[in-house]
């Protein structure tokens, strides 16, 4: 009896080490997943915080908003703020291009529209100031166009210092005109900084765009003949350039890192001959000034994932000279048709494989895994995990919902242990879900250090929404 005391005064005692764990649960509010995008906290204080997301809707049921939901310290809804893109005009279709946080105090969303009927299409950036509580929306680029189907492509990325935004209007052309690219760069209070249309080989096609930290663009383009590699074109307000892959490789979107200050590539890969495993299946580090592939490695780490369309980089970080990387792959959800399916044009997908790399300066590959079991998330909303950085260290949302009957935890990565899950320190969260049909949408999350708080996100039916503070990290 004696022993069974002191061992259950030491598990309470262990538990205890390192979270005094108390939730406060916030107001219920609806949320709708089949229709809101993007969904992250921006703009966070010491006194509140917003929840972002858009719809972007055309047809019979048009509903094009941008959402900004307000919550105070105990997560109560404050005030929702929206803002319509779209147009009562039927000839007019809209897009939501992304958005990204300027400052403290403001988000820039960029949304495009485009009208075969009066042959244009136009970017625009709306901002959203806290301060004033007020949207204000700006058009920045308007281009003509030939029809709806021949309205171009836009791609908006931001640089991963967040000074700058880049947009790419890559112009409709034919094969054998040369490709006209629009280059618009925006500083981080969404000024322009250079504008530039550039004129491209037309045998090559653009499949990728990113911009560095020194606000250069960076335009991916693809071969249209099997018989040449894949090129990049590098653009900035005095010149432009092609820069080669000293290998027959196919690239998919890179993303732009700077070591001191000189500017690299970082990008998922897989060769153009020979048998491959999966698109994902090398990760390079390119030398952007120099033109050369440091190092390209072999990875496993999506190998098995079936129906593979995207691999979605979280994170990138550098330290102790190392490179950081956070991922997971995105698979879309593909269902064997049947004589009474009815047919859908919606596509469905699943986040799994949820992985990190760490590889050192030089691009040598030093380690790959798996963050967590691999969950097979069926649903467009809920990512496979959540990432935090508290107090210097990398913390895992590993949650996933009492439906499934998984075990939630909040875990540290050590940094001395090669990233290595520390699972004596996870947070067991399955207690915030108190009902068997909440579920944890785990990439909703943020810590506030000055009251030490972190929130959580759970659907608590299938269109409302409540967030959690659990107070005490240690």
């Amino acid at each position: 009896m004696k022993n069974k005391i002191v061992l259950l005064l030491a598990l309470i005692g262990f538990s205890n080490l390192f979270y005094a764990q108390d939730n406060e649960y916030g107001t219920k509010f609806e949320y709708n997943p089949k229709l809101e995008l993007d969904a992250k906290f921006v703009l966070k204080d010491n006194y509140n915080h917003y929840l972002f997301s858009a719809i972007n809707v055309d047809g019979m049921l048009r509903n094009h908003q941008i959402i900004m939901r307000k919550f105070d310290q105990k997560n109560k809804l404050v005030q929702t703020f929206r803002q319509d893109y779209g147009s009562k005009d039927l000839s007019f279709l809209f897009n939501y291009l992304g958005s990204f946080e300027v400052g403290n105090n403001k988000i820039i969303v960029i949304t495009e529209s485009y009208s075969g009927k009066l042959n244009k299409k136009e970017i625009t950036k709306h901002l959203f100031d806290k301060t004033t509580s007020t949207f204000e929306s700006t058009v920045i680029a308007t281009y003509p166009i030939e029809s709806l189907s021949k309205s171009g492509t836009t791609y908006v990325r931001k640089s991963e210092n967040n000074n700058f935004i880049g947009i790419d209007y890559v112009a409709y052309n034919s094969k054998k005109d040369p490709e006209q690219n629009t280059i618009t760069m925006l500083d981080a209070s969404g000024k322009q900084v250079w504008q530039k249309t550039v004129s491209l080989d037309p045998g090559f096609f653009t499949n990728g765009f990113t911009i560095t930290n020194s606000a250069t663009a960076i335009v991916m383009r693809e071969a249209r003949s099997y018989k040449a590699n894949s090129i990049m074109t590098i653009i900035n307000a005095e010149k432009q350039e092609d820069k080669t892959f000293d290998a027959e490789i196919k690239v998919q979107e890179p993303k732009s890192i700077s070591i001191g200050d000189k500017d690299y590539l970082l990008a998922f890969n897989y060769p153009k001959k020979g048998v491959r495993s999966c698109d994902f299946q090398d990760l390079l580090l390119y030398d952007l000034e120099n033109g050369k592939i440091l190092k390209n490695n072999k990875i496993s780490a999506f190998d098995s994932a079936k129906d593979l369309r995207e691999v979605i980089i979280k994170n990138i970080t550098l330290q102790n000279n190392e490179i950081i990387i956070f991922a997971e792959a995105k698979s879309e959800i593909v269902v064997k048709p049947t004589a009474d399916m009815v047919i859908s044009w919606d596509k469905n997908y699943k986040y799994e494989k949820a992985s990190l790399f760490v590889m050192s300066f030089d691009g040598t590959l030093k380690s790959e895994k798996q963050l967590i079991n691999d969950q097979n998330v069926y649903s467009n909303l809920f990512q496979s995990y959540g990432l935090l950085s508290v107090k210097g260290n990398f913390y895992v949302n590993n949650g996933f919902d009492n439906y499934y009957k998984h075990t939630n935890t909040f875990c540290p990565l050590d940094a001395l242990n090669n990233y290595a899950k520390n699972s004596s320190k996870c947070l067991n969260i399955t207690s915030i879900l108190n009902q068997t049909n909440h579920r944890l949408v785990n990439q909703l999350v943020c810590y506030f250090q000055d009251s030490n708080r972190i929130v959580f996100t759970i659907m608590t039916n299938e269109n409302e929404m409540c967030l959690v503070n659990v107070y005490g990290l240690q």
